[in-house]
């Protein structure tokens, strides 16, 4: 499933879990989470930014 940072903030913060309507009555009682993650095109992006931030880093380390 594929949601805006904000849907998918708003499904973490639900006080009602739900369970989906064809998973059967041995679920009643189960619990879904959500954990968001970055796939596709998203994952190029990322290693771009930790490739820019690296070569920051190395013409000037922070101090520590």
């Amino acid at each position: 499933m594929y949601g805006t940072p904000d849907k998918i903030f708003a499904l973490q913060m639900r006080d009602d879990p739900r369970r989906p309507a064809d998973a059967g009555e041995e679920l009643d009682h189960a619990t879904f989470t959500v954990t968001p993650a970055i796939v596709g095109k998203g994952i190029e992006k990322q290693f771009s930014l930790y490739k820019e931030a690296l070569a920051e880093y190395e013409r000037e380390p922070a101090l520590v």
